[in-house]
């Protein structure tokens, strides 16, 4: 079992995000922000570089990159999207497998 988790259907949906936004990267960082208050815990996904304290799923061609630290407090991620009125909604929950 792997650290990141996406249907087809969502890969395809960032793979074409990506086209639309002209951007080449295939390496794609799973950050998160600590919730502070009324803010509560979230994670997104950016463009990244993989570092020596990175690990990295690879799915259908995109390299999806973790820090160890997020590994080993969430242990994994599952990305899903929606489709609301022509604009894609991706989102990143934690430890959901």
């Amino acid at each position: 079992m792997g650290i990141v988790s996406a249907r087809v259907e969502v890969i395809d949906q960032i793979k074409k995000v990506l086209v639309a936004n002209d951007c080449a990267e295939d390496q794609l960082r799973i950050v998160g922000s600590l919730g502070f208050g009324d803010i509560p815990e979230g994670f997104k996904i950016m463009p990244g570089t993989v570092t020596n304290k990175d690990q990295v799923e690879e799915i259908d061609g995109l390299k999806f990159i973790v820090a160890n630290i997020l590994v080993k407090r969430y242990k994994s991620f599952t990305i899903t999207c929606q489709e609301r009125n022509g604009v894609v909604d991706l989102n990143v929950a934690a430890g959901q497998l």
